[in-house]
């Protein structure tokens, strides 16, 4: 899937973008566990013609940098 992300893949992004190391424990799975999720736009650009035009790297990368701002904002 061209635009998939995993869970092991999005947290290894944000140690890097954020500079830090996340300590991840993998535990048995849950019945209740999706075992893969995929958001399809399709319905949405059909009924409007809106279709992302932002990759994950950019997303995350401005994601962060307005959480980081907004934090600050909030310590004012």
């Amino acid at each position: 899937m061209a635009n998939s992300l995993s869970l092991l893949e999005l947290l290894s992004r944000l140690e890097i973008l954020c500079d830090i190391h996340i300590d991840i424990q993998c535990l048995p799975s849950r019945a209740s566990d999706q075992k893969i999720f995929v958001a399809d736009t399709t319905a949405l650009r059909s009924a409007t013609g809106w279709a992302p035009t932002t990759d994950i790297s950019t997303g995350l990368e401005e994601m962060l940098r307005w959480s980081r701002t907004r934090m600050a904002t909030l310590k004012e």
